[in-house]
């Protein structure tokens, strides 16, 4: 008996021991995750650690000015004042930082309270910039009335267009973001946010300006807001990322959108001044030795300006369907397909390889295309522009063959 009694105290011995050193060894942040001793003592009832907390209407943001407040907003989402700043400057160039600004109108925009979700849609137009970061293609001037109806919030509200402008960020555009971050410099990370975000047609001395500002930006408020706490989003997404099928996609058809001229211009206007002034710039900028009506030109200059895909070929259907079927981890080919296969962003090729196009997925204007000008007028040809649903259905019905970037 005393034998077992012993055995007995020994066993109890080596459990606590073995308990000391299992807890010892488990990170204690699993024991912090919830504290249920501080819910009760604070009268909290009920506290689930795994749900997102959503609000519905306007966050209230720290600071006296558009900028302060954009710039509080950036810095408590986690950016440095740097990084805040060169943001920052970019839309002090756009808007003034200011939500209320529409294309070209720097001092009235919308008054305080006038614009809702509804009345706003008329500025789901595919050519006019609104906001602070002057959205501009309809598919991201329509998600932005979408998140306001979503969140009961007017289009004119500062803390829903700052959420948007994240959301983009850390969604469809999440690949610049990241790039953006590693930027060591203000004019760095100024003039990067210009090229891969906000893609105007500013020359050099524009884009001077932009860093201009984000360095007054910087040296005013670099001393006064040094961080704060974490700043949760206003809207009713949980998690910061683009939740919208094939992001990827809608954003490479935003930029297709916003190069090309709306609403549809009739063949003869295939000069460089005939095209829209963001892809003269783009084109420029990326693929300067095409013609200015050449539809292959059209789409690389898409592909690469957007920065998904910078070795695509410049020139040349053949060429680009080929370089597609061979690059099997960024692209995928459906040939023979039918209008439901679509998705914004895919690229629709002509079965027999003679036309290149993009589809858009919005309602009027599903698709963008440009069409090359012969020398010999035995082809008018115009520069890139939307076109509308029956041309759609006639291609599809000719044949065609759809590549879609699934790369990263």
């Amino acid at each position: 008996m005393k034998n077992i009694k012993n055995k007995t105290t020994k066993l109890s011995i080596y459990l606590c021991i073995s308990t000391i050193i299992i807890c010892s060894i488990i990170p204690s942040k699993l024991f912090a995750i919830v504290d249920y001793d501080f819910y009760n003592a604070n009268d909290i009832l009920y506290y689930d650690p795994s749900d997102c907390v959503t609000t519905n209407g306007s966050l209230n943001l720290e600071g006296n000015e558009y900028v302060e407040k954009n710039l509080n907003y950036l810095v408590g989402k986690g950016l440095n004042i740097m990084q805040a700043s060169a943001i920052a400057g970019n839309l002090q160039k756009e808007s003034h930082n200011n939500p209320k600004v529409r294309q070209g109108d720097f001092d009235n925009g919308f008054p305080d309270g006038s614009a809702t979700a509804d009345s706003i849609n008329t500025l789901v137009d595919n050519k006019t910039g609104f906001g602070i970061a002057q959205w501009t293609s309809r598919g991201r001037q329509q998600n932005l009335v979408d998140l306001a109806k979503s969140t009961n919030r007017t289009v004119i509200d500062q803390s829903l267009q700052l959420d948007y402008l994240w959301q983009e960020l850390n969604g469809s555009y999440k690949a610049g973001f990241d790039s953006f971050k590693q930027k060591q410099t203000l004019k760095e990370a100024t003039e990067f946010f210009e090229e891969f975000f906000e893609r105007s047609a500013d020359g050099a001395d524009l884009i001077a300006l932009r860093v201009q500002y984000a360095q007054e930006f910087y040296d005013k408020y670099k001393s006064t807001i040094k961080g704060s706490s974490s700043i949760s989003s206003s809207s009713n997404i949980c998690g910061e990322e683009d939740t919208t099928i094939n992001a990827t996609g809608s954003a490479i058809a935003d930029i297709a959108l916003s190069y090309a001229l709306t609403p549809t211009v009739a063949e003869g206007k295939y000069n460089k001044s005939d095209a829209r002034d963001t892809y003269q710039a783009a084109k420029e900028k990326y693929n300067p030795s095409v013609s200015w009506s050449d539809c292959g030109g059209f789409i690389a200059t898409v592909m690469i300006s957007s920065g998904k895909d910078t070795n695509f070929p410049t020139v040349y259907v053949p060429t680009q369907l080929s370089y597609a079927k061979n690059n099997t981890d960024k692209y995928k080919v459906i040939e023979k397909a039918e209008i439901g296969d679509l998705e914004p962003g895919d690229i629709m090729i002509k079965t027999n390889e003679s036309h290149i196009m993009m589809y858009t997925g919005e309602s009027d204007y599903p698709g963008v295309d440009a069409s090359l000008h012969e020398d010999d007028g035995s082809v008018n040809g115009r520069v890139p522009s939307v076109f509308g649903k029956d041309k759609l259905q006639s291609v599809v019905n000719e044949g065609i063959t759809i590549v879609r970037f699934i790369g990263k």
